[in-house]
């Protein structure tokens, strides 16, 4: 991976030997994206849970998974992906169920960072327990967002404080195809505002 303009061995993350096998993979919310994980998951060879607001029977038998309650999803899951839409779940994962995860288990979030207790989840990173990777936060990731104490006002980067987590910031949008998408979404209000204003002259 890259950090700092330099290509990076991923092999230097501690979970780097997390074996697929006989795993679990936990999905929370099965839209468009929440299907596209679980696709990759089941060629991977993980079994699939999901919790979604709404069943989805036709996608259990098309995709081979499973229904469970966001409880048993949680304390089963061996990894625990979030694919919920923005600002309609906060605190989806509170803070029993964000203990209720396995250890060594690892959650990867890159919808929304008001969907989960961050301050509980901080706590169980602290001590070793799980691996995460998050690019969304309940704000920008500083030290006091995560809940870790700050000496003074610019004593806010995350340096080495979890060397079995990945913290990117927003980075799971960022691909060619997205970015494409925004620009045309943006230039298509562009000139809807001035075709607009102009039949108003």
């Amino acid at each position: 991976f890259l950090k700092n303009g330099a290509t990076k061995d991923v092999q230097v993350l501690q979970n780097f030997g997390f074996s697929h096998e006989e795993k679990v993979f936990g999905i929370i919310g099965l839209g468009r994206i929440g299907m596209r994980v679980a696709r990759l998951a089941r060629s991977l060879g993980y079994r699939v849970v999901y919790f979604s607001r709404h069943r989805k029977l036709d996608l259990e038998k098309l995709l081979d998974i499973r229904y469970l309650s966001l409880d048993e999803l949680v304390s089963q899951s061996d990894i625990l992906s979030l694919h919920v839409s923005a600002h309609r779940a906060d605190n989806l994962l509170a803070k029993p169920l964000i203990q209720s995860l396995k250890d060594g288990a690892i959650l990867i979030n890159t919808a929304d960072g008001n969907a989960l207790d961050q301050k509980a989840l901080t706590e169980r990173m602290l001590r070793g327990e799980i691996s995460v990777y998050l690019d969304v936060y309940p704000g920008l990731p500083r030290k006091e967002i995560l809940g870790l104490p700050m000496e003074d006002v610019v004593d806010w980067k995350l340096k080495k404080s979890f060397p079995r987590s990945v913290l990117a910031y927003r980075a799971g949008w960022k691909t060619q195809e997205s970015i494409r998408v925004k620009t045309y979404k943006l230039l298509g209000e562009m000139a809807a505002f001035l075709i607009t204003r102009n039949e108003a002259r």
